[in-house]
C-alpha cells in the first residue's frame, strides 16, 4: 500500500509510534495528525499484509476519516451520495474490502462488525460509541493497530466510555489530539497515558501526590513539579506547534481579535437580575463547603460538586446569563420547554430526562425579561457577517456557539437578509454531518457554517478564512479546537482571521481569563512552558463570586 502528503515535520511522530508500538501525537490542530496516523498504519500494513488497524473516532468524524484513507492511500474507491435537506452531495470513500465504516442501525452495524472479522479489510472506521455499545463485537475483531482519534475522549477516569476503551488494546496504540489537557488539568493526560503506555506515567496515587497540591477538602489548590511531568512524557509524547520553524511556513497566518458589544439597558436590568440570584446561589454553595464553581466539569459530568443541589443552582442562573447574552429567546424557549415538561409528567409520560429551565421558567414568570426584545450581540454579528461577506467574495466564515438554539436563530437571521448558510449540529446524523461540510465547501452561495460545538474536534474546515466564536466555551481545549478548524496546512488562504464576541461588563469578561490560566496549565506539561521557577502553576483568576460583587 502507498501513502501520499506527509511533510518532513511529520516524520518524527511516524518514526515514534512504528519503533516503540505506541505514542501520543500530541501536534496542534491542523498540523496533520490524521495523515501521521495514516502513514504509520501503512508503516504497519508493509510490514505484513494482514494488518488490520481499527479507527475510532467522533462519530462526526467517521466518514471524514474514509474521505482522507481514499484520498491518501491507493486503496480502492467508490461514490457515496449523501442527502442533506432533499439535497445530494458526493464523497468518496474506500470500497467495504479497503476500509469499512461501522455506521447505521444496531442491526447494519452487527453486519459490518461480522464483514469485518471475516474479511479483516485493512481499515475499520467506527466510533466511540460503537466500543460501548457493540462491544461483544467489537472486542473479537482484535486489530493489529488500533488509533483514538481526538482521545480526550478518554480524559475522564470515571465514564464507562473510559473504561471500555482501556479494555481494548493492540501491538500498536496511537492516541491523536491537539489538546491532551482540554481543562487545566494534568489528571486528563495520565487518563490517556493509561491506555497510550501505562508504564510511563505509573500509578494515579503517586502521580497525585507527585503532582498536585490539594487542600483539606481534596480540591486542587496548584499543580507542582510540572517540568518533571513534561520529561516523562517526551519519550511517548511527538508534540509540534503551529508555531515551530518546521512547521509555520506550512500554515496560513492567524489574526485573531475581541469584539466587545455594548448590552442595551433592558438587557442590563435583566442581567442584574440574574446575577443577583447567581450570587445568592454560590452563597448558599460555600456554606456547604462546596469549591469555586467548575462549571466545564458541571457540562461534563464530572467534578466534586457536579451532583448537588447548590451546583445545579449555580449552573442553572449560569446558563441563563449566557443565554440572556446571546439572545433572550433562548430563556424563553427554554421556560417554554420546562412548562411542558411539568405538563407530561404530571400526565404520567416517563423519560430519562425533560427539557427547559425551572429557573428559566421562574425569571420569565417573573417579568425580568418583559422589556428585553432584542439582543444587541446578534445584531452585532449579523452585521459582520454582512461586511466580511460584501467586502470579502471569496470569505467563508465559520460561527460556532455553545448553544444550539442560538445557531437555528443565526440561520433564520442570515435568511433574512439573503446570506446563504447551512447548520452543523449534535442532533444531525454522522452522514448529514458529512453533508453539511460538503455543501459549505462545494456552493459559492453557502457563505456561513453555523457550528455548534458538535463541531469543535476534528471537523476540517479549510474552506473558510473567518471564524467567529459567538460565545466562548469554558474549555481551554474545546476553545483551541474551535479556533483550529480553519488554521490548516490544507488551507487555500494566506491568511485566516479569529474574531471573539463578548459582551461588555459582564460575566462574558471573566472567561479569557480563566481560558489563559488553563493554557498556562497546559503547556506546562505539553509544552515545558508556563509554570513558576518552582515547576508550579497558581490560580490567580479572581473567583465567580469575587467577579460578580466588582461587576454587578
Amino acid at each position: 500500500m502507498m501513502l501520499t502528503g506527509l511533510r518532513p515535520y511529520q516524520e518524527e511522530a511516524v518514526d515514534m509510534a512504528t519503533e516503540r508500538g505506541s505514542a501520543l501525537i500530541a501536534y496542534e490542530m491542523g498540523l496533520g495528525k490524521t495523515i501521521c496516523a495514516l502513514a504509520i498504519c501503512e508503516e504497519i500494513m508493509g510490514r505484513d499484509s494482514e494488518t488490520v488497524a481499527a479507527i475510532v473516532v467522533p462519530a462526526n468524524l467517521k466518514w471524514q476519516w474514509a474521505q482522507e484513507i481514499a484520498k491518501h492511500t491507493d486503496v480502492d474507491t467508490t461514490t457515496k451520495k449523501i442527502r442533506l435537506n432533499g439535497e445530494s452531495h458526493d464523497i468518496t470513500i474506500p470500497k467495504e474490502h479497503h476500509g469499512l465504516v461501522i455506521d447505521g442501525d444496531r442491526e447494519k452495524r452487527r453486519k459490518q462488525l461480522r464483514y469485518a472479522m471475516e474479511q479483516r479489510p485493512p481499515y475499520v472506521i467506527l466510533g466511540y460509541e460503537n466500543v460501548v455499545n457493540d462491544w461483544r463485537l467489537v472486542s473479537r475483531l482484535r486489530p493489529d493497530v488500533i488509533v483514538l482519534d481526538e482521545a480526550t475522549a478518554i480524559k475522564t477516569f470515571k465514564a464507562n466510555r473510559t473504561k471500555q476503551i482501556k479494555r481494548w488494546t493492540a501491538d500498536v496504540r496511537v492516541a491523536l489530539t491537539g489538546s491532551p489537557i482540554e481543562n487545566g488539568k494534568p489528571e486528563e493526560i495520565f487518563s490517556i497515558m493509561e491506555w497510550v503506555d501505562a508504564k510511563v506515567l505509573g500509578r494515579y496515587d503517586l502521580f497525585d501526590k507527585a503532582f498536585i497540591t490539594r487542600n483539606s477538602y481534596g480540591a486542587v489548590v496548584r499543580y507542582k513539579n510540572m517540568p518533571v511531568l513534561n520529561r516523562k512524557l517526551q519519550g511517548v509524547m511527538s508534540r509540534k506547534r503551529r508555531t515551530d520553524p518546521d512547521v509555520a511556513p506550512y500554515l496560513p497566518e492567524v489574526t485573531e481579535t475581541t469584539e466587545w458589544v455594548a448590552i442595551d439597558k433592558p438587557t442590563r436590568d435583566a442581567y442584574k437580575v440574574i446575577g443577583q440570584d447567581l450570587l445568592e446561589a454560590l452563597a448558599k454553595a460555600a456554606e456547604k463547603t462546596v469549591n469555586d464553581f467548575d462549571l466545564f466539569n458541571h457540562y461534563h459530568g464530572g467534578g466534586d460538586s457536579g451532583g448537588t443541589k447548590e451546583a445545579g443552582d449555580i449552573m442553572a442562573r449560569m446558563l441563563a446569563t449566557e443565554m440572556l447574552l446571546n439572545h433572550p429567546d433562548l430563556v424563553r424557549q427554554s421556560a417554554r420547554e420546562y412548562l411542558e415538561s411539568v405538563r407530561r409528567r404530571k400526565e404520567g409520560e416517563e423519560r430519562a430526562t425533560w427539557p427547559g429551565s425551572k429557573y428559566a421558567a421562574q425569571i420569565v414568570r417573573n417579568g425580568a425579561l418583559d422589556a428585553v426584545k432584542s439582543s444587541p450581540k446578534m445584531d452585532h454579528l449579523i452585521t459582520r457577517i454582512g461586511e466580511i461577506t460584501e467586502g470579502n467574495p471569496a470569505s467563508k466564515i465559520i460561527v460556532f456557539s455553545f448553544h444550539r438554539r442560538a445557531c437555528a436563530i443565526i440561520e433564520q437571521r442570515l435568511a433574512e437578509v439573503g446570506i446563504g448558510s447551512v447548520s452543523y449540529h449534535g442532533e444531525m446524523s454522522a452522514s448529514q454531518k458529512v453533508g453539511a461540510v460538503a455543501k459549505f465547501r462545494n456552493e459559492e452561495q453557502t457563505r456561513v457554517i453555523i457550528c455548534s460545538h458538535a463541531a469543535a474536534f476534528g471537523t476540517d474546515l479549510n474552506m473558510a478564512d473567518y471564524l467567529i466564536n459567538f460565545d466562548l466555551p469554558w474549555s481551554a481545549g474545546t476553545m483551541d479546537q474551535i479556533n483550529a478548524r480553519h488554521v490548516r496546512a490544507s488551507s487555500k488562504f494566506k491568511s485566516v482571521y479569529i474574531i471573539n464576541m463578548l459582551c461588555e461588563n459582564t460575566i462574558e469578561a471573566r472567561k479569557p481569563e480563566v481560558l489563559a490560566h488553563k493554557r498556562r496549565t497546559a503547556s506546562a506539561v505539553v509544552d515545558g512552558k508556563g509554570a513558576d521557577g518552582r515547576g508550579r502553576v497558581e490560580n490567580s483568576v479572581a473567583t465567580l463570586t469575587e467577579f460578580l460583587k466588582r461587576t454587578l
